[in-house]
């Protein structure tokens, strides 16, 4: 357990979601998803096209808007989106 904190200290986006998952914090799970999506895909020099309910990690209410879509229909439906070129 020790160990997970130190790694979201370090940055790591997954384990910042997996403590706020543990503590029922949903702003900060989702938080989390969104800033270590941007990332993973920003470090193969790519655009995310992750959407979650329909929102784009982009969107700029990406957190409460996701957090909404979940709350009103009681699910979560992950996809990517093909870019440009067709790749993911």
């Amino acid at each position: 357990m020790a160990d997970l904190y130190s790694r979201a200290e370090a940055g790591d986006h997954y384990a910042k979601q997996e403590i706020a998952r543990m503590n029922g914090d949903w702003i900060g799970f989702w938080t989390a998803y969104r800033d270590g999506e941007i990332a993973w895909s920003a470090s193969f020099g790519k655009k995310s096209r992750r959407i979650v309910n329909g929102i784009s990690v982009y969107d700029p209410d990406f957190v409460e808007a996701v957090i909404r879509s979940i709350d009103e229909g009681g699910q979560c439906i992950q996809s990517l989106e093909p870019d440009r070129e067709g790749y993911m």
